[in-house]
């Protein structure tokens, strides 16, 4: 399990809009800024002037390092301005251009590279007090460019990525205490747009991307804590640890055209919306993603069809799980969702061109929920490193397995709970107790195609239908079985037949 660790890109996004702790006085303002990036990385600045009703800070550079990729990140910014307005608020200004430099990069890969920004309208103003402190970011148009791009042994990159955001509006509390500082902030943006423009001479290749993202919104709360606790994430997490946050993204539509040796290659997809939360802290891990309406071609010299599309109805993945160690099992929940999946006729063809297959949307449903317990720590990274999870399962339900494809249909239903003291008669699992129903539609058809079709041969078609006939029952309609599999008394039955 990959460590949750602040890096070097979060603390430079928490440093340029989200100052911490922010006061009455520009003074203050820039205090507290400096102790909460001080938990993500090393804050330096070459002087600072109070002129007037301004605090001006210059030369100031953040490096950050990410100890397991062996990478420092670093930035520099030649001013900053913290303007008391008069009325308990502060108003902070930022530079246009500030350079970017990662330092132990591959030697083909990025590793330094220019950002220029333009607010349009750009407002970031703080209030509050030291204690808690409330600020508001707002600019109509919002465009970022990065380019000048070298790789670490400095040769030059022809990349150019520009990216522009309409109406944005964020709103951000700070507040320091005893286990770290919290974090509360939403956002919203009314639209994306980013460009991407590469080209490689020697390789002969030219590519522009274009992505549109349509309303998108976003909250989070968050409390941050020492960046050496980090390293350990058991640490962090005892020492109050938390994120806990979501966001949601409007219609996305994305274009990608690239000519490589003279041959050209296109990409388009839509997307009608995303979703994506997360939350851990000590005691559970919540973390999930989906997406709706998404369709997607290709279209190459290379590829052997003319439409090269496929297109699914929704796709949805999320796991709720406990993170204490305990004494006692508790809840989880697991789901994988890919609904009605398709694909162009071109590419059916590629393995079934007499169309003998039926080709109705694909479905696979994995939605599953029980109980256990972790035996160990599994944020503690010697527990990590051990071969099979610390893991005792109580129970685990169905709430719904379904797959349909080819024209059959499998959809399984039940639950069972497990006596952990019991591993002896199940050869090292424990005994279970409970029962399965499974109802298979169509399978026979399909098995009938695929003789037809060659991809079955005909001496082992008897071997599959009597494998079905042990273990599954005729059901309500045509071509229809079901399967019971029961766990009882410590033994195994199949359709009311002990086989254990």
């Amino acid at each position: 399990m990959k460590h949750w660790q602040l890096s070097g890109s979060t603390a430079l996004v928490l440093l340029l809009t989200a100052p911490a702790a922010l006061a009455v006085t520009p003074e203050e303002v820039w205090d507290n800024w400096q102790k909460l990036v001080a938990a993500s990385g090393e804050l330096t600045a070459g002087a600072t002037q109070r002129n007037g009703d301004t605090l001006e800070v210059t030369g100031l550079t953040f490096t950050a390092k990410n100890v397991e990729e062996g990478t420092t990140f670093s930035t520099t910014l030649d001013r900053l301005a913290f303007r008391d307005r008069g009325d308990g608020s502060v108003e902070i200004t930022l530079p246009e251009t500030y350079p970017f430099t990662v330092t132990g990069a591959e030697a083909d890969a990025p590793a330094s590279f220019t950002v220029k920004t333009v607010g349009t309208g750009l407002s970031i103003v703080a209030s509050g007090t030291a204690e808690a402190t409330n600020y508001d970011y707002a600019a109509t148009e919002y465009a970022v460019t990065a380019d000048s791009f070298k790789t670490a042994d400095g040769k030059a990159i022809d990349l150019v990525v520009k990216a522009a955001m309409k109406e944005l509006a964020a709103k951000y509390a700070v507040t320091p205490g005893a286990a770290g500082t919290a974090i509360e902030s939403s956002g919203s943006v009314a639209s994306t747009v980013v460009d991407v423009v590469a080209k490689d001479a020697e390789k002969g290749t030219d590519v522009t991307a274009s992505v549109t993202v349509g309303a998108s919104t976003g909250t989070s709360k968050a409390v941050l804590v020492d960046q050496a606790l980090m390293a350990n994430m058991s640490n962090a997490l005892k020492a109050g640890f938390m994120v806990d946050g979501g966001s949601t993204v409007g219609p996305v539509t994305i274009k990608v055209n690239a000519t490589e040796a003279g041959k050209p290659t296109a990409f388009d997809a839509t997307l009608g919306g995303a979703n994506f939360k997360v939350a851990l802290d000590s005691q559970r891990v919540d973390y999930g993603f989906g997406m709706t309406d998404v369709a997607a071609s290709l279209s190459s010299p290379d590829v052997p069809v003319p439409d090269a599309s496929a297109a699914f109805g929704e796709l949805a993945f999320g796991v709720k799980l406990p993170v204490a160690m305990t004494d006692t099992p508790q809840d989880f929940t697991a789901l994988f969702k890919l609904a009605d999946l398709t694909a162009a006729d071109g590419l059916w063809a590629l393995f079934d061109p007499g169309a003998q297959l039926k080709r109705d949307p694909a479905t696979l449903i994995l939605d599953l929920k029980g109980q256990g317990r972790w035996t160990a720590d599994i944020m503690d990274p010697a527990v990590q490193e051990q071969a099979a999870p610390p893991l005792e399962l109580a129970s685990l339900d169905l709430s719904e397995v379904l797959f349909k494809a080819l024209g059959g249909e499998i959809n399984a239903t039940g639950g069972l709970t497990f006596d952990n003291t019991d591993l002896a008669t199940y050869g090292g699992v424990p005994a279970p107790t409970g029962k399965i129903v499974a109802n298979l539609k169509g399978i026979n058809a399909l098995i009938d195609t695929a003789v037809s079709m060659g991809l079955v041969p005909e001496d082992e078609v008897m071997g599959i239908r009597m494998g079905l006939a042990m273990f599954a029952k005729p059901g309500a309609g045509p071509d229809e079985l079901v399967s019971e599999i029961e766990f009882k008394d410590k033994h195994l039955f199949v359709n009311g037949q002990q086989l254990q």
